[in-house]
């Protein structure tokens, strides 16, 4: 059983990373399709590809993540 301040210090920590998700869900709900479709500081990726890739995280367990790794060489940028 895990001692009680770890239970409440994660308990903390999913609420955080629940509000900072809500926040930026509410933040992207106003942005145009052009926005969207903008280039991001990630050099070749639309605003929407970064997104697509930090959520992705969400749904994309560890095997598939590493499935995903071998069939791209290792290489990040694919």
């Amino acid at each position: 059983m895990a001692e009680p301040h770890v239970s409440e210090t994660r308990k903390a920590l999913e609420r955080a990373i629940h509000a900072e998700r809500l926040a930026l869900a509410q933040d992207l709900t106003e942005l145009s399709e052009a926005q969207w479709a903008k280039a991001s500081l990630c050099e070749r990726w639309t605003v929407e590809e970064v997104v697509a890739h930090l959520t992705a995280g969400a749904s994309t367990g560890m095997w598939r993540w590493l499935l995903s790794m071998l069939a791209a060489r290792f290489d990040p940028d694919l």
